[in-house]
């Protein structure tokens, strides 16, 4: 089981920012096999209560982080692997811990970083990636889920797709 500590940044925290929704499911998506009490959620990021009870309820509503069990009155939390967005962001994430270069060399040499909005390029990748493996999603749904516009998922997509250099159709 890997527990992080308040230091530790992943590629994905790296390239994407790290807001607290996006180190809750770095966690999660970092212990894939493993449940977790609020209580060691919170021990393990360096997370205040208030900031998990306020941010944890938002991942459960999107299906990102499911209830796996419960021990008495306390609920374990474990990542939704079914979740095409946990899909499409592990995807991602494997990309950026390709072992050819360090992920911040990588987000580097494409020119990719946390300057523009993390939620932004985040719904992009989204996006690209359900194109990628044939899910159906539009850009409005991940826009209203993502609390982006449309436009900006087009115009990070066309940006991705220029600097990785590969075909993709908005």
């Amino acid at each position: 089981m890997t527990h992080k500590n308040k230091e530790h940044s992943s590629a994905f925290l790296k390239v994407f920012g790290s807001t607290p929704q996006l180190r809750l499911l770095d966690f999660f998506m970092d212990n894939p096999n493993h449940d977790f009490t609020r209580n060691e959620i919170m021990e393990a990021i360096g997370m205040a209560k208030r900031t998990l009870y306020q941010h944890l309820p938002t991942l459960l509503e999107e299906q990102t982080v499911k209830v796996s069990r419960k021990i008495g009155r306390a609920e374990l939390y474990t990542l939704n692997k079914e979740s095409p967005i946990v899909k499409s962001f592990m995807k991602v994430e494997a990309e950026l811990t390709k072992p050819k270069e360090t992920p911040s060399e990588q987000a580097e040499e494409i020119q990719i970083t946390t300057s523009k909005r993390p939620q932004n390029m985040a719904a992009a990748c989204v996006y690209i990636s359900s194109l990628l493996t044939g899910e159906k999603r539009t850009q409005g749904e991940i826009a209203r889920e993502a609390k982006v516009t449309e436009v900006t998922i087009r115009n990070r997509c066309k940006e991705l797709a220029q600097r990785l250099e590969f075909n993709v159709y908005v």
